[in-house]
């Protein structure tokens, strides 16, 4: 191997180990199971957005349109535009939860995002409520 052969290669070694570390350090810090307090948004470009957000009580045992089984522990929410398993922070007050979407809500008039009752609880939200959401990278 040629001297520039091998300073290219260690340089390119360099490279992806330092891209292994950061990619490590940004899922163990940006990771949240909709549960978790912990995990503050990484918002994508564009920020919050501001929306209206209610209850969804769907029928205990049975799957979403997205394949969820309904379950009173069930973290998520239903919204017309998004597909399914996307993520977003939504935030209410001075909390915020990272989400997913479960179900393909019909838009309801009043407001777009139906939360489950687990999301809605650990969120604080009583009926329809305005709510600030973030694109999670």
């Amino acid at each position: 191997m040629t001297p520039a052969l091998l300073q290219r290669v260690a340089a390119l070694a360099g490279v992806a180990l330092l891209a292994a570390v950061v990619a490590l350090a940004v899922t163990k810090n940006g990771r949240s199971d909709g549960a978790s307090t912990g995990a503050r948004p990484i918002l994508a470009p564009g920020g919050w957005y501001h929306a209206m957000a209610a209850v969804h009580r769907l029928p205990l045992g049975r799957r979403t349109s997205c394949g969820r089984r309904v379950t009173t522990t069930l973290h998520g929410f239903g919204d017309p535009i998004l597909p399914c398993g996307a993520k977003i922070f939504i935030g209410f007050g001075t909390t915020e939860r990272l989400v997913e979407v479960v179900d393909r809500s019909s838009g309801a008039p009043g407001h777009r995002f139906d939360l489950t009752p687990a999301t809605a609880d650990a969120l604080g939200i009583r009926g329809v409520q305005p709510v600030r959401w973030a694109f999670a990278r």
